[in-house]
C-alpha cells in the first residue's frame, strides 16, 4: 500500500500504556492492532483506508486514547483479514506484561 513503517518500529508496550492509566482491555487492542498493522508492513494511513476509517482513529486507537465502537473493530478486524475476533479481542497472555514487552513486529530481529 503506503510508505512501509520504519523497520525500528514496534507496537506499543503493554505495561507502558498500563503505566499511563489505560484499562487493560483498552491497552491489549492498541497493542494488537499495531502488532497485525506493522506484520502487514502497514502505516496509519494504509489500514485506516483499508478499513474505511479515519486515520486518526487508528492512531488512538493503537495509544490508547480511543475506545473504539463495534463498528470500527469490525472494519479493522475486516481490512486485517482476520478470521476472528478473538485475533483483537483475546487476553494478551501474561507473560507479555511482565516480561515489559508486547507482541513486537516480526521483521525485527530478536535481541540476543
Amino acid at each position: 500500500m503506503g510508505r512501509k513503517p520504519s523497520p525500528k518500529q514496534t507496537a506499543p508496550i503493554l505495561s507502558e500504556l498500563l503505566g499511563l492509566g489505560i484499562s487493560r482491555e483498552r491497552a491489549e487492542l492498541a497493542v494488537r492492532v499495531a502488532t497485525l498493522r506493522l506484520d502487514r508492513e502497514w502505516n496509519w494511513t494504509d489500514l485506516a483506508t483499508a478499513a474505511k476509517v479515519n486515520g486518526r482513529q487508528i492512531s488512538e486507537i493503537e495509544s490508547g486514547k480511543r475506545d473504539p465502537r463495534l463498528s470500527t473493530i469490525l472494519k479493522i478486524a475486516r481490512a486485517l483479514e482476520l478470521h476472528s475476533l478473538d485475533e483483537l479481542l483475546a487476553p494478551l497472555p501474561l507473560s507479555a506484561l511482565l516480561a515489559n514487552t508486547a507482541i513486537q513486529d516480526r521483521s525485527t530481529p530478536p535481541a540476543t
